[in-house]
C-alpha cells in the first residue's frame, strides 16, 4: 500500500508515492512539506565528517529525524571527538545504533579511512569542526564532484557554518497580492536559481566590499580563516599577537577600520575553544535545516555564512 498526495511543491506530472511504514513514520512532517519533498529526502545520501562532538550529534539526530535515505558517519570523526566535546550520542559504534534507533528507516552507518575518497555517492557533505584549510579543501573537493557543502563548528561564544551548495535550483511559494488572491490567479510555486561562492572565494572578498547588514563577528571570523588557510592548524590562544599584526596587515592594505577588528573581538573569540551545548543546538538545527534545503529544493536557503552568538542571542546571516 501506499500514501499518494500531490504536496506543496509536487508536479502534477510526478507519481508521488511512499511506502505506509514510511508515511505513518513521516505523517506529521508530510503535512509541512508534501511527499514530493519526503521522496527526494528518503533517496539522498549525506556524508557527516570532520569531528564528532554536539554539534554533529545535533545535525545528525535532525538529518534521521528528518528521514534522509542513508547517513555515513566517518569513522574518524568519532575518533577526533574530545571529552569535553561529550553529547547524547557518545562513543563509537554506538553512535550508528543510536540513531538508528531514532529512525530505523534511516540507512546509519560508518565509514572507514578517507571518507573523501568516494564522495561522487553523496549529495551533501558535511565537514564538523577542523579548521578553516580543511574546510577549504573539502569544500574543493566537493566541487570538483559536483557535491554540495556545509561545514561547521562551534565555540563557547559563537557557532557558525558556511554553505556551498553550487548552482542551486529551488522553489518557493508564490506570494499573492490580494488582488491576486481574490482572482484566484496566483497559486503555484515559483522555481529560482542561486550561485554559491566556494570557501575560497568567500575568503578573497575584500572586506571593505562587505555591505553594512555584514555582522561584526563575520570579520573576525575572516582574519581568524585566514591565518588558519596559512597555517593549516586550529587556531589558540597563544596566537593572540600574530593575529593582530594580520589584522593590522589587512587594515592597511583594505584601508579598512580598525573599528572592525577590535582588540576585544579577537580576544573574546579566542577565549575558549570548547563547545557549548546550547549554541551547538541552534547552529545545528539550522544547519540540518539547510541541508534539507539543499538535497530537497525547497525553499530558499542561507547563502553563505550563518553566525550565532551568545552575547546577542542572535543568528545572523553574511551574504558573501
Amino acid at each position: 500500500q501506499t500514501f499518494e498526495s500531490a504536496g506543496v511543491f509536487a508536479m502534477a506530472e510526478e507519481t508521488t508515492t511512499l511506502a505506509e511504514d514510511e508515511a505513518a513514520v513521516y505523517d506529521r512532517q508530510l503535512r509541512v512539506w508534501g511527499v514530493e519533498t519526503q521522496r527526494r529526502l528518503s533517496s539522498s545520501r549525506v556524508l557527516l565528517d570532520g569531528q564528532f562532538g554536539s554539534l554533529a550529534a545535533e545535525v545528525a539526530k535532525n538529518l534521521v529525524l528528518a528521514g534522509v535515505g542513508s547517513l555515513h558517519v566517518a569513522r574518524r570523526a568519532l575518533d577526533r571527538a574530545q571529552p569535553s566535546m561529550q553529547s547524547f550520542l557518545d562513543g563509537g559504534s554506538d553512535v550508528v545504533d543510536t540513531l538508528k534507533a531514532i529512525n530505523p528507516l534511516v540507512d546509519v552507518r560508518l565509514v572507514e579511512g578517507d571518507a573523501t575518497e568516494n564522495l561522487e555517492q553523496y549529495h551533501v557533505a558535511l565537514l564538523i569542526g577542523r579548521d578553516a584549510s580543511q574546510w577549504e579543501a573539502m569544500n574543493e573537493a566537493c566541487r570538483s564532484m559536483n557535491v554540495k557543502f556545509l561545514a561547521a563548528q562551534g565555540r563557547s561564544n559563537c557557532g557558525l557554518f558556511f554553505s556551498d551548495l553550487l548552482m542551486h535550483e529551488f522553489k518557493t511559494e508564490r506570494k499573492t497580492t490580494a488582488e491576486a488572491k481574490e482572482e484566484d490567479t496566483a497559486k503555484g510555486i515559483e522555481s529560482s536559481k542561486m550561485q554559491f561562492k566556494s570557501f575560497a572565494e568567500a575568503l578573497s572578498v575584500p572586506l571593505t566590499s562587505c555591505g553594512r547588514k555584514t555582522p561584526p563577528i563575520f570579520y573576525v571570523y575572516s582574519l581568524v580563516a585566514q591565518f588558519e588557510v596559512e597555517r593549516k592548524r586550529k587556531v589558540q590562544i597563544e596566537d593572540y599577537e600574530e593575529l593582530r599584526h594580520l589584522r593590522d596587515s589587512i587594515c592597511s592594505n583594505e584601508n579598512t577600520l580598525d573599528t572592525k577588528l577590535p582588540d576585544e573581538k579577537i580576544e573574546d573569540y579566542l577565549a575558549t575553544s570548547e563547545e557549548f551545548a546550547p549554541i551547538n543546538a541552534v547552529v545545528g538545527g539550522v544547519l540540518a535545516q539547510e541541508a534539507l534545503k539543499a538535497i530537497s529544493g525547497k525553499g530558499e536557503p542561507l547563502n553563505n555564512f550563518f553566525f550565532y552568538e551568545l552575547d546577542t542571542g542572535e543568528g545572523r546571516v553574511a551574504a558573501i
